[in-house]
């Protein structure tokens, strides 16, 4: 099975309490003008150490903490427990085979309620997946056949200097897709996550933006997680509009 067919978008929950706050997430999210741009979202999620700077609008944060929390934690002891019973896991999905995700691995693709200030444009998914998503076996380098040749640049170099798990440790995973050029993505420890990005959303049709909080920003840190952030290109590949 392709790993596309695999990222089900998981229906809401029926609880008629909380499927009335989820409305109400959806309606003060669009009486609100957004806080960033997509330039904006651009600079802090391909930014290093700058994912804690995203942030839903006060009055949607305020109600998602207020009300929506206390209601979950009522009806299903924590929000953990609630996101298991929405995600409903196999038992066989519950390992991909390796100590990490990986690309075609089960994957549950489901709309942020709740979602980041992000333009009007933009639709915020989040990816839930059974296993780690960070993790240290990723920062192992992997060689192409053109780079098996080619002598280091500088900047390799001195990114040699740096513990790469530690980075990903402290700052988490971000990317982006359909922009278009080359990227280390492929090869680096964003590497399952972005090949999973791209087939999930075509680059020929959207403009992505894609991260992974590091564990001192993760919300629910038992289940492993990651953002995307989708805009539609138009007929001649480009984004619908300028922010």
């Amino acid at each position: 099975m392709a790993y596309t067919e695999q990222a089900t978008i998981v229906p809401h929950d029926q609880d008629p309490a909380i499927n009335e706050l989820l409305q109400e997430a959806r309606r003060l999210q669009a009486a609100h003008e957004p806080i960033f741009t997509w330039k904006q979202l651009i600079d802090i999620i391909l930014g290093q150490g700058r994912l804690g700077e995203l942030i839903r609008h006060p009055t949607v944060e305020r109600a998602y903490e207020e009300r929506f929390n206390p209601a979950l934690r009522k009806a299903h002891g924590s929000v953990a427990a609630y996101l298991r019973a929405q995600l409903r896991w196999e038992h066989h999905e519950l390992s991909s085979g390796t100590d990490y995700w990986i690309r075609t691995a089960p994957a549950r693709v489901r709309l942020n309620d709740w979602a980041y200030s992000v333009p009007k444009n933009v639709v915020h998914y989040v990816v839930w997946v059974p296993t780690p998503l960070l993790h240290a076996d990723l920062c192992q380098p992997v060689t192409t056949s053109r780079e098996s040749s080619a002598p280091p640049t500088k900047s390799l170099e001195s990114e040699s200097e740096f513990d790469p798990w530690e980075q990903v440790k402290r700052n988490g995973l971000g990317g982006r897709t359909g922009a278009g050029g080359e990227s280390r993505e492929d090869v680096g420890p964003e590497r399952e996550i972005s090949a999973f990005v791209k087939e999930r959303w075509s680059e020929d049709e959207y403009d992505t933006l894609w991260f992974a909080n590091p564990p001192e920003l993760q919300s629910v840190r038992d289940l492993a997680h990651f953002h995307v952030l989708v805009r539609q290109k138009d007929h001649l590949g480009r984004a619908e509009l300028p922010n």
